[in-house]
């Protein structure tokens, strides 16, 4: 199989990951740009996910590569075994927290999948904790003060 089959292969993959992500959703309720549920950004992260898949799916057979060297294939190879093992990492992450999402709570869920795609990426255990605490917070609060609801989860039992 060369390349670019494993390409065409791994952007196939991503469209249907973001028509998954569309789909579920809409379980939430999508609501409308003045009053948006709680499955209107994962809808529209969804769509572009499918969007800029579809366009590399294009540009791959549009404007194909010129000759590449032995070397530069065999770097290729190695830094795409390399990666394979985070590619899998993120996927199952998203694949987890689109299942717990709703059992968890955004707050919790949200936390765990920060904190372990912040430090997939090589931070610090210390900067993927903070980091992860920051955005859930200000991500909450913003689309809290927006009017969007989220999935309460376990939270829904403490009452501050």
């Amino acid at each position: 199989m060369k390349t670019e089959d494993h390409q065409v292969f791994a952007i196939f993959f991503w469209v249907g990951l973001g028509v998954f992500v569309m789909y579920s959703s809409c379980r939430f309720g999508l609501g409308s740009f003045r009053s948006p549920g709680p499955g209107l950004m994962p809808f529209l992260l969804g769509a572009l996910l499918c969007s800029v898949s579809l366009y590399f799916l294009a540009t791959s057979f549009f404007w194909k590569n010129a000759k590449k060297g032995a070397e530069s294939e065999t770097k290729e190879k190695g830094q795409s075994q390399a990666n394979m093992g985070k590619i899998i990492f993120v996927v199952a992450s998203l694949i987890v927290y689109a299942l717990v999402l709703e059992k968890l709570g955004y707050v919790v869920s949200t936390l765990f999948l920060l904190f372990g795609l912040f430090w997939a990426a090589g931070t610090t255990k210390l900067v993927a904790a903070v980091s992860s605490v920051g955005t859930v917070l200000l991500t909450y609060f913003f689309f809290s003060h927006l009017g969007v609801t989220f999935p309460q989860g376990i939270l829904k039992f403490i009452r501050v």
